[in-house]
């Protein structure tokens, strides 16, 4: 059985009328391998991402990202306006960025979501509950058990307002197993 692990869950829920989610990406460190991510569920079944590796702002399947994004892209998605990905990493949190579309095919009711931080540089101070500058939680660098006891956990009803999408909410907690 692992243990000493960070468990990361992110929501993502849209807004009525919009299209289901297409993808997301989640930023992470440079030097994070696939290895570093395990039990991977998105919606309650088990899936995998695609990444690590720059995601291009010009890319046509990313509309409006303001910028690339280093990362992990999860596209094995369900047709459900709410959107909830797990995972498992011995990676601890760290502030990152993320970038979500929904699955219209470009042009005209293509909508896409991102936290309003991604293009400021991300905060270096601690891991804990809520946001810093509008990031969210993701691994790091560095491979590092958690301390023993409590560790920082965002609480479920803990949301961030994002752009593009209006109403579009997440949410995301790391938490040790």
């Amino acid at each position: 059985m692992k243990t000493g692990y960070w468990n990361y869950d992110y929501t993502l829920a849209l807004p009525e009328g919009g299209g289901a989610t297409s993808h997301f990406i989640l930023e992470t460190s440079l030097d994070l391998t696939a290895a570093d991510i395990f039990d991977v569920y998105i919606n309650g079944q088990s899936s995998s991402f695609d990444g690590p590796q720059t995601w291009l702002a010009t890319e046509p399947s990313n509309p409006g990202l303001p910028g690339d994004i280093y990362g992990i892209k999860f596209d094995d998605l369900t047709e459900t306006m709410t959107l909830r990905i797990n995972f498992n990493s011995y990676r601890v949190p760290v502030w990152a960025d993320f970038y979500a579309k929904d699955g219209n095919a470009g042009g005209q009711g293509t909508n896409a979501a991102w936290n309003t931080g991604l293009l400021v540089a991300d905060p270096t101070v601690a891991a804990g509950n809520g946001t810093i500058n509008n990031h969210i939680l993701a691994p790091d660098t560095e491979i590092v058990q958690p301390p023993p006891g409590p560790t920082p956990e965002l609480p479920p009803g803990a949301l961030l307002l994002l752009t593009l999408i209006p109403a579009a909410w997440a949410g995301g907690r790391a938490k040790k197993k």
